[in-house]
């Protein structure tokens, strides 16, 4: 089994430097703002290992109705992911494996699969806490 804290350590750093970019990009703005815009963006690629993929690609191409998770955001992820592969398998005639190796290593998905509070979280950990970092934006006023 793959530990996916080494994918959320990437999935956290790949955020913080789109949070970075837009803080560089918009000077005035607040951390909250930073945050939704960031979450809009696309990330590098999919955060998630490929033994956790293969798991929640399986379950959905069997059992199509009934979706592995029952949070929100982590449904989004599965249901995109699967939509991918399923595309990939289409349009290359491959195997599951195959389509979704092709997928973790070359697509990326359409935005980042975090909720709006981990976002906060890892961006407020990085803006307050790093003595190398941007620094906290005040509140407009």
């Amino acid at each position: 089994m793959t530990n996916n804290f080494f994918f959320h350590d990437r999935r956290d750093a790949d955020f913080r430097n789109h949070c970075i970019k837009i803080a560089k990009r918009y000077p005035g703005l607040n951390i909250s703002a930073i945050v939704t815009l960031a979450l809009e963006e696309k990330p590098e690629r999919y955060h998630i290992s490929f033994d956790t993929a293969s798991r929640v690609v399986h379950k959905m191409l069997r059992n199509h109705p009934s979706n592995p998770y029952t949070n929100t955001v982590c449904r989004a992820l599965a249901e995109e992911l699967t939509a991918d592969v399923r595309r990939t398998m289409a349009d290359f005639n491959c195997t599951l494996r195959t389509a979704l190796t092709y997928v973790l290593n070359n697509k990326r998905p359409s935005r980042f699969h975090i909720s709006y509070r981990q976002a906060l979280r890892i961006a407020r950990r990085w803006f307050c806490n790093t003595a190398t970092a941007i620094p906290y934006p005040a509140a407009r006023q």
